[in-house]
Formats: C-alpha cells, structure tokens, sequence
C-alpha cells in the first residue's frame, strides 16, 4: 500500500519531470500558460515538500500526475503509493466492485470508445 521514499529521493524525481518539461519550449499562447501553472504549481510542491514532515494528499498527487502527464500508478509510485495494493484492500474492505474498479472500468470503456 504504501513503501518509504525519502523526502530528497521525491524532491528529485520531481525536479526531473520538472527539467524533461522545461526541455520543451512553449510555442502557443495556451502552451505558455499551462508552462507557467506548471511551474508555479510544481514550485510550490517542493516547497511544501521541503518543509513539511508529511505526504501530500491524494488530491494532490493527482493534480500533479495531471498536470505532468504521468499515469495515475506513475504519480503515486513516485510518493510512495502503491495502486494495486490499494485496489486489493479497498476491494477487501468493500467487497464486489469497488469505486477503483469502476474507475478503472470506465477509462477502458472510453478508450476502446477513442481506440486508445
């Protein structure tokens, strides 16, 4: 469910996804402006990250993995979450078809709709 990373390993990986985007130059107006809340919102993780003892919240991992085109399991392995492990217990706790499952079903029924 949940395996240790230090704060530095996270704030590293982070400064990574962040210079592969900064490689890429904006070349709209739109671009320009999703770069700049990219980059104020990434900011102000590692800051938050540097100086809180704690985790982000799962909202914010999502925001994050959204707004640098990470998958929803790359987001949260690279804080520490493990997907599987949460579908298995949320599965183990609910029972039948969980919010994850349906979640999950969902996306693989609009992406064979768009042929991912």
């Amino acid at each position: 469910m949940y395996e240790h990373v230090s704060r530095e390993e996270v704030v590293d990986r982070i400064k990574h996804i962040r210079n592969l985007h900064r490689q890429v130059a904006p070349t709209t107006a739109a671009e320009q402006e999703i770069y700049n809340y990219r980059e104020q919102k990434t900011g102000n993780l590692l800051s938050n990250l540097r100086r809180l003892s704690n985790r982000p919240m799962l909202s914010l991992v999502h925001d994050f993995g959204m707004r640098n085109s990470l998958t929803a399991d790359g987001a949260h392995r690279l804080f520490g979450y493990i997907l599987d492990s949460l579908r298995d217990h949320d599965s183990a706790l609910n029972g039948g078809r969980t919010h994850i499952d349906e979640a999950r079903l969902d996306h693989l029924n609009m992406c064979s709709l768009a042929r991912c």
